[in-house]
């Protein structure tokens, strides 16, 4: 039996604080209301914030999303610029400040992963629509076909 994979959307923004909120948006519009859309909009504000913060992504440059249903399963992507061979891991100090991001994304989704490609990195992460039975992806825009997109 093969799954389906449907691409639910995709969006680049600046390296920039404000594209945390944008990211988060942007997550909220494609996956519509529910569980397991509420915990990947938390992990891609999460990745987003890591990848501005600790990326040359901040630097001026672009991070992308992807939202991918495969299965029971979305998938999530986020791509920076690269971090010049800091690969994203979860922090084990307790009473560290800040460093929390990777811990709340191992936390909440049913696996992650770094790919590291030059030039970029993507930390991608996993949730099992099994917690959410009646999730349902938003429909497509009939005007553009495309379910949101990202800011300019």
């Amino acid at each position: 039996m093969t799954r389906e994979t449907t691409l639910i959307g995709m969006a680049a923004f600046p390296g920039a604080d404000r594209s945390v909120a944008h990211a988060r948006r942007f997550a909220r519009e494609v996956l519509g209301p529910g569980p397991v859309a509420e915990t990947v909009e938390l992990c891609v504000s999460e990745l987003v914030t890591n990848a501005v913060r600790h990326s040359a992504s901040g630097g001026g440059g672009q991070v992308t999303v992807v939202l991918v249903a495969d299965g029971d399963v979305i998938r999530g992507e986020v791509t920076d610029d690269g971090a010049a061979g800091s690969t994203p891991h979860v922090r084990t100090e307790p009473h560290g400040d800040g460093g929390r991001g990777m811990l709340i994304v191992d936390a909440l989704s049913t696996r992650w992963g770094v790919t590291s490609l030059p030039p970029g990195t993507t930390v991608w992460f996993e949730c099992s629509l099994m917690t959410d039975p009646v999730y349902r992806p938003q429909a497509p825009d009939p005007r553009t076909g495309t379910r949101a997109s990202g800011v300019e």
